[in-house]
């Protein structure tokens, strides 16, 4: 199994959806990884993956972004 690199993820924005109530976080959310994020919000792991790269706009009605460089 490939191991990638552990990169923290923020909660930029919360835009909502019509497919029920988006999980309760915080703007400014800090997550140090995409599976804390997914434990923590209950949002699959490879749906946060999927709008992380581009694919779907949010997730769940949340936008994510990349927290900063991983080297730092």
């Amino acid at each position: 199994m490939h191991k990638g690199v552990r990169q923290p993820i923020v909660v930029k924005k919360i835009v909502g959806t019509n497919r029920g109530k988006p999980p309760a976080v915080e703007v400014g959310e800090f997550f140090p990884s995409i599976k804390a994020a997914s434990d923590a919000t209950g949002i699959g792991r490879t749906h946060i993956v999927s709008h992380l790269s581009g694919v779907v706009p949010h997730a769940r009605g949340i936008v994510f972004d990349y927290a900063g460089d991983p080297s730092e």
